[in-house]
């Protein structure tokens, strides 16, 4: 059984509809989040951070595949 905060959170990243799911600052910004978040360490957290600025995208998004891992097709 998870704890009612966890719930909480998954449900918000978990919902069916994606114009509904929070953001990446959206998230950090939750008070069930904040609260547990370690302050003390030298990282950027919070509203403002920039997660995304690390993802490098080919100019020619037709070449994307190519940049992507390949996929791994599982046999049970």
């Amino acid at each position: 059984m998870y704890s009612k905060e966890l719930s909480k959170i998954l449900g918000l990243l978990l919902n069916v509809n994606p114009s509904n799911r929070p953001d990446c600052d959206s998230i950090l910004c939750n008070s069930i989040i904040l609260k547990r978040m370690d302050f003390n360490k030298n990282i950027d957290y919070g509203c403002q951070a920039q997660l995304l600025n690390t993802i490098k995208l080919p100019r020619n998004m037709n070449e994307i595949n190519l940049k992507l891992p390949k996929t791994k097709k599982y046999e049970e």
